[in-house]
């Protein structure tokens, strides 16, 4: 349960000890770790089939965060309780937590964009949960199941945007998604205003297209978080894969609109090179990338990638 205004709660693993757990106040920043549950409401709960239930070693550290709107003018005191039950049996299934974050967002002022996703899901799985995502200026979401077997694509989840973002539930009949299969997401957005909207933390000055949502039994991280080979964000730009590498790299420190339209105008053939690239890093250079060191690590540990990157161009 948390207090009226909540944008959303995470709990999420962290790396760190016990004995470092600070009551300090810190930025939020990134999610340190794997997600173990996520809510949209003031009141949400998940339950799981039976011997299905989230595992935690001796020792480990959750941590949660409660991203809060307040929009009157007082200060207001936010608040926040999760409740966790014990088995009442042994597990026959780790349950886990979707995180699949398209991160490639620009909608230019006074008009509109959709943004797509492709997340591929390496062994079978149920999902319990789906929750959608936008900010404020999302007009709609859909989630699709899609891949062998399916065809055209299965509308799993439809969202009418921002105002419509209820957890939709699973939990008699959950969904089965079959290794080689994917969940593809798309967003669209309307942007009334004169200045461009990038993917961030911001409600209103910022967007964001996800899927969260729980699922059994539990996937590797980079699988949750729609990092694997061939996942990630569909682009139709005009950009090769090198060029926008080079574009990332020369306006690093331009945090503009410009930059990021910059970054992510990849042309569609170009498109699983570049997400490639990025997933790499994510996986491999988690400590520097993103940001001004990304590029030595991505040198290091991503060669192969890099260079399929360079090779890629934008003819089908």
């Amino acid at each position: 349960a948390s207090s009226p205004g909540t944008h959303h709660v995470h709990a999420y693993r962290t790396s760190t000890p016990p004995d470092k757990v600070s009551p300090d106040v810190f930025d939020c920043g990134d999610l340190a770790g794997p997600l173990l549950y996520t809510a949209q409401k003031e009141v949400e709960s998940t339950r799981f089939q039976p011997g299905v239930g989230v595992k935690f070693a001796k020792g480990e550290v959750v941590r949660l965060e409660l991203h809060y709107l307040n929009t009157g003018e007082a200060a207001a005191d936010a608040e926040l309780r999760l409740n966790l039950w014990f088995a009442g049996a042994p597990l026959t299934a780790e349950a886990g937590s979707l995180f699949m974050y398209d991160h490639d967002i620009a909608v230019p002022p006074h008009g509109k964009a959709t943004t797509r996703m492709h997340c591929e899901v390496p062994s079978d799985i149920a999902i319990t949960s789906i929750l959608p995502h936008v900010h404020a200026h999302g007009t709609g979401e859909r989630i699709y199941l899609s891949g062998k077997g399916v065809n055209p694509p299965k509308l799993l989840v439809g969202s009418k945007g921002y105002g419509d973002l209820e957890t939709r539930y699973f939990d008699d009949a959950p969904i089965a998604v079959k290794a080689g299969q994917a969940l593809d997401f798309e967003c669209d957005f309307q942007n009334d205003g004169s200045t461009g909207l990038l993917a961030g933390s911001s409600t209103t000055k910022a967007e964001m297209c996800m899927i969260l949502g729980s699922y059994y039994p539990r996937l590797p991280p980079a699988a949750e978080w729609c990092t694997l080979a061939g996942s990630g964000p569909l682009h139709e730009g005009k950009t090769t894969c090198k060029d926008a590498l080079k574009c990332a790299t020369t306006k690093m420190d331009d945090d503009s609109f410009e930059q990021e339209a910059c970054v992510i105008d990849v042309c569609q053939a170009s498109s699983a090179a570049y997400d490639d690239v990025n997933n790499c890093g994510d996986n491999r250079c988690p400590e520097k990338c993103p940001g001004k060191h990304c590029s030595e690590c991505l040198d290091e540990k991503c060669k192969g990638e890099l260079g399929a990157c360079k090779a890629a161009t934008c003819s089908p």
